[in-house]
């Protein structure tokens, strides 16, 4: 499959969006930056957003390691959380096993 240059299909206007190119992919999401430098990720690609300038490469860089930070902080959590549950169900065994241990004066 063949690069597809999207800074060539940028929307000169309004009229011309429905005769712009669908462009196929596996899957999509959107990365904005709102005022004060907050990075959003969304797999709603068709919100309306108006954006106040062109993204910069340092945009680009920027943003995608601040996704890749929380994606990373988020599954750290994941495991964490995980692993507090297995430990508490764990826990829960025992305690019923030496409670059963007691009943029958073992």
């Amino acid at each position: 499959m063949a690069a597809v240059d999207l800074g060539a299909l940028k929307n000169g206007g309004g009229a011309q969006t429905d005769q712009r190119e669908v462009i196929e992919v596996e899957t999509a999401f959107m990365v904005i930056i709102r005022s004060g430098g907050i990075v959003q990720a969304s797999p709603d690609i068709n919100a309306p957003i108006a954006p106040d300038r062109e993204p910069t490469i340092d945009d680009m860089q920027m943003a995608a390691r601040r996704i890749y930070d929380d994606i990373q902080v988020t599954k750290t959590a994941q495991v964490v959380q995980m692993g507090m549950q297995q430990a508490a169900h764990q826990m829960a065994q025992q305690a019923d096993a030496q409670r059963l241990a007691q009943s029958l004066k073992i």
